[in-house]
């Protein structure tokens, strides 16, 4: 059942199309109303979008597993561990060549000055935390894009970083995840030995 909201700045609206403009106050409806109706409707509304999240993940993972079996990726291949980040209409991920163990199911990046992290995402807003209201108004070119529809290998959402220093993006435009992947594999190879 839609629940529709009766207060506030957000008066008959669904939690739905809250979620969707305002996050933050529905995180906060979910924690702290004292309308156990609005709570346990904002609670719903995240739980779902926790679980198309989690479905997105999957579907990356499940994607590059079949891009790196059919591709031949020479230099992305030491980067064997791969982490998928999904937050709404955003995905990271992350490839390094080392994954420590800090702690009972905890793991975090192994860096030197022989690894890095290389990374794919859908903006590249998302990774650095730049302001997106701003930051498109200047760069329309690198507004985030929605991975929200079912996505493939050759959805046109993902743009590629060299490495976790933030450097230079090796592209401005998005690409298909294939492309993605053979952007980095190419990047890779013109680097050579870069750092040992």
């Amino acid at each position: 059942m839609t629940y529709t909201l009766t207060f506030g700045k957000y008066t008959n609206q669904t939690m739905k199309q809250v979620w969707d403009i305002d996050a933050e106050y529905v995180r906060w409806l979910a924690g702290k109303s004292y309308n156990v109706e609005a709570k346990r409707a904002a609670q719903l509304v995240i739980g779902a979008s926790l679980m198309r999240d989690d479905l997105t993940r999957h579907m990356i993972h499940s994607l590059l597993k079949e891009i790196f079996a059919h591709t031949e990726l020479s230099q992305l291949k030491r980067y064997r561990h791969r982490t998928v980040e999904v937050r709404r209409d955003y995905a990271n991920i992350s490839f390094c060549t080392h994954v420590l163990d800090i702690g009972p199911g905890l793991s975090d990046d192994f860096w030197t000055e022989d690894w890095e992290l290389v990374q794919i995402a859908t903006s590249y807003e998302g990774l650095y935390e730049v302001d997106e209201e701003d930051y498109g108004k200047e760069y329309p070119e690198k507004r985030p894009q929605s991975i929200r529809k079912p996505l493939s290998a050759s959805s046109i959402v993902w743009y590629v970083l060299p490495d976790h220093r933030g450097q230079n993006t090796l592209s401005a435009q998005p690409l298909t995840l294939v492309d993605a992947v053979l952007l980095l594999e190419k990047h890779l190879a013109l680097r050579g030995d870069y750092g040992k």
